[in-house]
């Protein structure tokens, strides 16, 4: 049991001295530690967001490059489209104009004839 502090001798007031020292030294040293991992807990949080913009931008880069790229293959894709569409309007135009001519030279025999 516990005696009251009127009864201490000089060798218990000095052990409850040591005792409290070394309470109030391993407080400061707690506080310390707790200080240091906040520092370090801020550090990764800054080293984080920086990863994080880095990787933001990077992939903000490449889904530019992939949009520029696929308007690079559209545009290929309409030019071939555009050159059958010429093809296909060429060959109709020169189809179309032998016929006219066929039609006249048979339309002149007929009314020759």
């Amino acid at each position: 049991m516990a005696r009251p502090e009127e009864e201490w001798t000089e060798e218990d007031r000095k052990q409850v001295a040591e005792y409290e020292k070394k309470v109030k030294d391993l407080e400061e040293e707690r506080e310390k530690y707790r200080k240091q991992l906040e520092v370090e807990l801020k550090k990764l949080q800054a080293q984080i967001q920086d990863s994080t913009t880095s990787f933001d931008e990077a992939l903000q880069q490449l889904f530019h490059k992939k949009i520029k790229t696929e308007m690079v293959i559209y545009q290929v894709s309409l030019n071939g489209w555009s050159m059958i569409l010429f093809t296909m309007v060429n060959t109709i135009t020169t189809v179309n104009f032998h016929l006219s001519q066929e039609r006249e030279s048979l339309s002149h025999e007929l009314c020759c004839v």
